[in-house]
């Protein structure tokens, strides 16, 4: 396969055969979980699929025979045709990185009947979530099995896979065409000129990132699709630009759970690996940092913003946080976190794959106790480093207002020790119903204050809301210019910190998160 290159400060998508990163492996590759460095892992060239005849370090053997075993149990599953995990693009990438590692055929034919499951489902017979996940797993199938989609028939529709896949692929980019063009796709695959995408929240962001994979894996072999490769990765860019911003120093308007996903490290290394695009923002260093402050003894975090439950012991995208601060930005907190509480969390890809057992470490216990969270506005503090002991007090008076996940909660607070003590409340039972419109995200729900006016209207999605005397509501889904600050989308938030050994002080302006008619718009309350 070609390894693509956008030169920076262009939008041309160019082929560069021999570039370092490459999605789909060929003969003579040496894999290294390293940019640089010794191999940690080669693959026989000899043997078609390149099978692994050496691993480097025993904690690399450790993660290769987890992956293998989770392999095992889902290609025997799809095998008996319990393909119901097909939708879901990490256990395709460990039944892939199986494959190419061993060579061995029930990995093969388990990623075959993936595709048949996934090539039997209309586009619009599911959400856009499933779509753009089921495109993302049909991508890396395709990159996979390069070899063998051109010449095996799919029987249902008579042609060859590689004819199939891209039918299908070419099918979804047009139904869900809206959450990468804001519009529609013309003949040249090209988007409405001036329509774009949320860049500070909404599944587009996400949609679009997924459909990365199948378009870079297509794209060489179906160059009209490379009008859809600039633009995902312009829009890829822009949710990076916004998030370089208000994620500069690792919290998230969304919190702990959505906030895992929306970081868009997922998509990010797909271009990273795949493409020699400049992909990688310094936001990205300090991610983990949030959720090492922010661990409680129960394994869980602060119920901030919309969550289902989230837990440190299954979540891998915390994962993969911890390894691309680590091995892209020496990340020596987020390198010795995921030696302590992340090892052996998730199926073992994200490990073998990205890690570097060589990488150096800073233990998190010399890290200050407290941590304010600017770009987010939000102060954690810890009583020690004891995980399993120490009580968390979480604070947060977000700079400006996005909507979607993000709560309107400036000036709460929660406080845990053993247990919730002080709780945000309400239960996200599904995005979008009357308890959550009317209660869960509203400031009744949390430590803060309300303040009621029987006049007071509140109106989301062109219906009126119950007047819980809370914060004001404004347009959704600001630009990276609209949160800046005195923006129609900032708030003043946090404006005074100081941290010493003996105490830590903090103050935040609340006044203008609510409506002029209640509260003077400075100082109203502080």
């Amino acid at each position: 396969m070609a390894s693509f290159r956008f030169p920076e400060g262009t939008d041309d998508l160019t082929s560069a055969e021999g570039g370092t990163h490459r999605m789909r492996l060929t003969g003579n590759f040496r894999w290294v979980t390293t940019e640089k460095g010794e191999p940690a892992i080669a693959l026989d060239h000899e043997s078609p699929r390149g099978r692994m005849t050496m691993i480097g370090s025993s904690e690399l053997i450790e993660g290769f025979a987890k992956l293998q075993s989770r392999a095992q149990d889902f290609a025997t599953a799809f095998n008996h045709g319990d393909t119901s995990r097909s939708d879901q693009p990490l256990v395709i990438r460990t039944i892939a990185l199986a494959w190419l590692l061993t060579d061995e055929e029930p990995y093969r034919e388990a990623l075959f009947h993936a595709a048949d499951a996934i090539l039997a489902t209309s586009p619009d017979s599911v959400d856009d979530m499933v779509g753009s996940a089921i495109a993302d797993s049909i991508g890396v199938i395709y990159d996979t099995l390069h070899k063998d989609v051109g010449t095996r028939t799919h029987a249902p529709s008579g042609t060859t896979y590689r004819v199939a896949i891209a039918e299908f692929v070419k099918a979804s980019l047009r139904h869900w065409a809206s959450y990468i063009c804001g519009g529609e796709f013309d003949s040249q695959w090209k988007c409405p000129a001036g329509e774009t995408i949320y860049v500070s929240g909404s599944h587009a962001p996400n949609n679009s990132g997924k459909f990365g994979s199948a378009v870079l894996a297509l794209v060489d072999d179906f160059p009209e699709l490379e009008n859809v490769a600039v633009r995902l990765l312009a829009n890829l860019k822009a949710v990076q630009a916004f998030r370089d911003y208000a994620l500069a120093d690792g919290g998230h308007y969304f919190g702990f759970a959505y906030g895992a996903g929306y970081s868009e490290l997922r998509s990010t290394m797909i271009w990273h690996t795949a493409t020699d695009a400049n992909v990688l923002w310094p936001y990205m260093a300090n991610l983990p940092l949030h959720y090492i402050y922010g661990l409680r003894a129960d394994h869980d975090f602060p119920a901030v913003g919309d969550r289902h439950a989230q837990n440190i012991d299954w979540a891998d995208e915390y994962v993969l946080q911890s390894l691309v601060a680590s091995t892209r930005f020496q990340n020596q907190y987020a390198e010795a976190f995921f030696r302590t509480h992340q090892r052996g969390v998730d199926n073992g890809f994200y490990e073998l794959v990205f890690w570097n057992p060589d990488a150096s470490r800073t233990p998190v216990a010399t890290l200050p106790l407290v941590r304010h969270f600017i770009s987010t506005g939000e102060v954690i503090a810890r009583e020690s480093w004891y995980f399993e002991t120490s009580a968390l007090f979480e604070f947060r008076a977000t700079p400006y207002y996005v909507g979607n996940h993000q709560h309107h909660d400036n000036g709460a607070f929660s406080l845990y020790y053993r247990a919730p003590l002080l709780v945000d409340s309400g239960r996200y039972d599904l995005y979008g119903t009357e308890h959550w419109h009317n209660y869960y995200r509203r400031t009744i729900a949390h430590n803060a204050m309300v303040l009621y006016d029987p006049e007071e209207k509140y109106v989301s999605y062109s219906k009126k809301r119950s007047n819980d005397g809370g914060q004001r509501w404004t347009r959704e889904y600001p630009t990276l210019e609209q949160v800046q600050p005195g923006q129609q989308a900032a708030r003043m938030g946090i404006n005074a910190y100081e941290h010493t050994e003996k105490y830590t002080y903090f103050r935040a302006d609340m006044s203008d998160s609510y409506e002029s008619t209640k509260l003077e718009q400075q100082r109203g309350w502080v």
